[in-house]
Formats: C-alpha cells, structure tokens, sequence
C-alpha cells in the first residue's frame, strides 16, 4: 500500500514536489534496489524526473556489488530503467561499464542479466555493445542455443548497426552445420529466422537449408521453419536456383569475408 501511494504521488506531484521525494531516497538506493516495491519508486523517479534529477540512481548503485544486483529481478529492472532513460549520461555510462567488467557470458545466459545485455545492446555505447558482440562470438553455437543468451543472440542480429550484425551472421554461417544445427533446435531455429531476414546472408542461409533439408525436415523445429519457407525435402532445382541467385562474384566475396574473419579470430 505504501509504495502504491508514493507512485501515486509522483504521478500528481509538480517537479519540485517529486524532487523532495526522490531526494527523500538518497543513502537507500542500494537496498529499495533489492525490494520488488521500493524498486518500482526508482524506476518511477527514472521515468517522472531528468537524467540530473535521477543521477544519484546510478551513482550508489556503483558503490553495490553490481555482479549480485545485475542477476537479481529487481536490481535488474532498475538498471534496464537506467540505460534506456539516460544512456548517455556519465554516471549511467560508468554504471554500464562496471557491469560489463564481470563475466559477460554469465550476464547473457542468465534469467534477469540477459535483460540488461539487451538493453545495452539497444542503448549502450558501440564499445559497450562490442563487449556483448564479443563475449556471443566466442562460442556461436553454445550461445544461439541458450534458453536466455539465444534472446540476446537474436536481439543483436536484429538490432545492432548493419556492420554488428553482418560480422556476426558470418560467424554463424562460416561452419555450415552451425546453421543446420540451429534448424534443429528450439532455441537457436529463432536465430536461424533473423538470419534469413538479413540480406548479407540470407541467400547462403537458404541454400545450407535447401541442401541439408533431408535432415532438417525429420527434426519437429527444424520441419516447421522449412514449411515457413516453403522448401521440401531434397529439392535440386533450389539449390540450383539459389546458386544462380547467388552469383560467382558475390560468393566469392562472401567467401572471402568469411575466410577473412577466420584467420582474424586465429
């Protein structure tokens, strides 16, 4: 009840008045960070007042142990608040940065953390977004099938800049049974989906399905995305026509990129 009449406030109150009342939360952030109620005040004084008003959110929230509060709900929820209201402020920046210094696999692979990874990726820095970029690169197949970290997989490949996501697409399809793995999957069948929407590699990835649909078709995932397409089993012609669409200038180059990025992660 008591949270449900300070939210209130804030919705009535003039600048001034909420001022008083964020101030009135200075030296607790810490622990309403941790309290499902308390925390919805926090977000609610992210929402209501300017980035300056709001900045003392991230402040003490540095001075936590940010590797418990980014995997716990609430502290979560805050900080998601934080990077999407006031992603450029310096404090918000320093408070993405401390995040990102633990073990960002752990962050995309767990049930809140993966939340923050996503948010960063929508609001963060480009260095900040190379970190995550980064950390999903290092094992393509461990992470696209992840029940959490493949949602963070597949938010990058839809969100990133076009050089983020292009780079990371042809991490995928550099080991062809990558893609037809991720066919085969519940999780990573989501990120073969995004794959096919992006130009850079749409065509590849079509073709790797066309050529391998003899497996694929037999798998219950795997059988429902090549209904999507409209692809039957073991058809020629496709592959055929998917090689022509495709074009000896353009394979080579994508040969080349994928070559290229190989001998880079060597």
């Amino acid at each position: 009840v008591g949270c449900s009449l300070v939210l209130r406030a804030f919705e009535v109150a003039r600048t001034s008045e909420a001022q008083a009342l964020a101030a009135g939360l200075r030296g607790w952030v810490g622990e309403a960070a941790r309290s499902s109620s308390a925390c919805r005040v926090l977000e609610q004084i992210v929402h209501s007042l300017g980035t300056a008003d709001a900045a003392f959110i991230a402040e003490e929230l540095l001075g936590q142990r940010l590797s418990a509060l980014v995997l716990n709900a609430n502290g979560c929820s805050i900080l998601r608040r934080l990077i999407e209201y006031s992603p450029e402020d310096a404090r918000t920046q320093a408070l993405v940065d401390a995040v990102l210094s633990a073990d960002v696999a752990v962050l995309c692979g767990h049930k809140f953390g993966h939340e923050v990874a996503m948010s960063i990726l929508s609001n963060g820095s480009s260095g900040q977004r190379g970190m995550i970029l980064s950390a999903l690169q290092s094992d393509v197949q461990r992470f696209a099938r992840h029940r959490f970290a493949s949602q963070v997989f597949e938010h990058a490949l839809a969100f990133c800049s076009d050089e983020e996501r292009n780079i990371l697409a042809l991490e995928v399809v550099a080991r062809p049974s990558t893609v037809v793995a991720l066919a085969c999957h519940n999780f990573g069948v989501n990120i073969v989906r995004v794959l096919l929407e992006l130009p850079k590699v749409s065509k590849q990835v079509q073709m790797l399905l066309v050529k391998s649909s003899g497996r694929i078709s037999r798998d219950r995932f795997g059988s429902e995305l090549m209904r999507e397409l409209g692809l039957g089993k073991q058809q020629p012609k496709q592959i055929l026509d998917l090689s022509r669409e495709l074009g000896l200038a353009e394979r080579a180059e994508y040969e080349a990129e994928v070559a290229s990025m190989a001998i880079a992660g060597a």
